[in-house]
């Protein structure tokens, strides 16, 4: 059992870091990007909404190729109309890396 214990803490800690960190913009009509040929939305200023996040200007991108990319899309676009806010994931921050995910809490 005591070796049990501190093998389920280090797979807690792992299983942790791969998890996507999250960060509210308060208005997407705020956001600044550049829709590439290949199908990828670049996020331009993610770094004024979070300081985790690197600042300009291909470090976090939506891949709109794929189906759920089409719907995050989508769902930005509305929300950047709206001038509404949205939270925003991306794993991890201090690392370019993709938008995966989109949560509306408000």
């Amino acid at each position: 059992m005591g070796k049990f214990v501190p093998s389920i803490a280090l797979f807690l800690c792992l299983t942790n870091m791969a998890y996507a960190e999250y960060f509210l913009v308060n208005d997407m009509s705020l956001i600044k990007y550049e829709m590439g040929p290949d199908g990828r939305v670049y996020f331009r200023n993610l770094n004024e909404y979070d300081a985790r996040f690197q600042g300009c200007c291909y470090n976090y991108y939506l891949d709109t190729d794929t189906s759920g990319g089409k719907v995050i899309w989508s769902t930005i676009m509305t929300t950047m109309a709206m001038k509404q806010p949205l939270y925003m994931h991306g794993s991890p921050a201090a690392t370019p890396s993709k938008i995966t995910h989109i949560s509306k809490y408000q």
